[in-house]
């Protein structure tokens, strides 16, 4: 018997809630994100964030106390099943990475797993990304505190039900990839390609 995709609504009430899940450490320089939910003028939003390792996310939120109410660092989920319900509770994943080579050539892991739960991720704006989704499937952005900002504002201004059909959007092209072998293949081809190079 074959799951049905998950289908993501859109989270209760006024608060548009944002999720990063994943690794957190200096080479994400997530204080660059951090520094763009500060500097948003809305009040109404939320981050969830979810890591296995939380002592650098917990030293670097000591230089954000300002946003402490509005930040939960998840303590105890330990099963794919919770961090599917935890994701399914958000409106907007982030997947906001550094723009080098390494991360120029590789889709994030969370982009799958936002994508899978039928939640749209706001991305970095560089081919790789766009090689798979389009602007009716993600959020894209430069990494840059302005433009994340920028992005984050734009997200704030867009109904709930048009970031859930955005997600939808996202999950439909998921599930139609990834029953694309040969397109599966050439990417992988693609990045034993680049690391050859290297």
């Amino acid at each position: 018997m074959t799951k049905r995709p998950l289908k993501s609504l859109p989270s209760q009430g006024d608060t548009v809630r944002f999720i990063n899940i994943g690794t957190l450490d200096r080479l994400r320089a997530f204080d660059v994100v951090l520094d763009a939910f500060e500097n948003m003028a809305f009040s109404n939003w939320h981050l969830d964030i979810v890591v296995s390792d939380k002592e650098y996310i917990r030293t670097l939120l000591t230089r954000y106390p300002t946003l402490k109410v509005k930040i939960t660092l998840h303590e105890g989920i330990h099963t794919l099943d919770e961090l599917r319900a935890t994701v399914k509770k958000n409106d907007i994943g982030i997947a906001l990475l550094p723009s080098n080579h390494f991360y120029n050539t590789v889709i994030a892991n969370k982009i799958i797993h936002y994508a899978s739960c039928g939640l749209p991720a706001l991305m970095i704006n560089n081919e790789k990304n766009h090689s798979i989704f389009s602007e009716d499937q993600a959020y894209f952005s430069d990494f840059d505190v302005d433009s994340i900002t920028a992005s984050l504002t734009k997200m704030m201004h867009t109904p709930k039900e048009k970031l859930a059909q955005t997600g939808k959007q996202a999950q439909d092209k998921l599930l139609h990839i990834r029953r694309n072998y040969k397109v599966l293949a050439k990417e992988l081809s693609d990045i034993m390609d680049d690391i050859v190079v290297l």
